[in-house]
């Protein structure tokens, strides 16, 4: 879902004080173009001008509707043609790519990240691969290696760390 917020005035300028029902399409293009999503709320509540909805919670918006490409929100007040000029949507809604961000198997955080600038993440796979690393720093599964080349304290912290009770490393 998508949060969008807006401010809604009378032609005149006044600012609108009601309940209204509104359209949300996105399109492909800023002018014409393909419709890839729409929802009608017939209950928008505006106070003082001021209204807020969560885009998709009605009718969700599928990840194909975001594939990279720049797109297009518009927006109907009842009965009224579409608001020009349509809204670039931009930044949070790209989130939507973060869905596919499981199947990476590393990343390499930017600068400034890790006490050496040299810190990779790894996500835990099937095998329980190693968690992180960072510098002379690591953390891994039980059973797992973690290779460096710099002489290290190896370190197990385990239940008996935590609980008082041994058992596992």
């Amino acid at each position: 879902m998508m949060n969008y917020q807006g401010k809604l005035t009378t032609p005149a300028g006044a600012l609108v004080d009601t309940t209204v029902g509104m359209t949300f399409t996105i399109y492909d293009d800023s002018t014409s173009g393909n419709v890839l999503w729409a929802d009608t709320l017939d209950s928008v509540a505006v106070e003082k001008g001021i209204f807020s909805v969560l885009l998709g919670s009605g009718n969700p918006i599928p990840d194909s509707v975001f594939p990279g490409d720049v797109r297009y929100l518009g927006v109907k007040v009842g009965t009224d043609p579409e608001m020009t000029p349509r809204k670039e949507i931009v930044s949070v809604a790209y989130a939507y790519k973060a869905e596919y961000s499981d199947t990476a198997e590393y990343a390499l955080a930017g600068a400034g990240s890790g006490a050496d600038n040299d810190w990779t993440f790894r996500i835990t796979d099937t095998a329980d691969t190693t968690l992180m690393t960072g510098g002379e720093w690591g953390i891994a599964r039980a059973g797992n290696v973690l290779y460096g080349n710099k002489d290290s304290t190896h370190v197990n912290l385990g239940v008996a760390c935590t609980t008082g009770t041994s058992g596992q490393n």
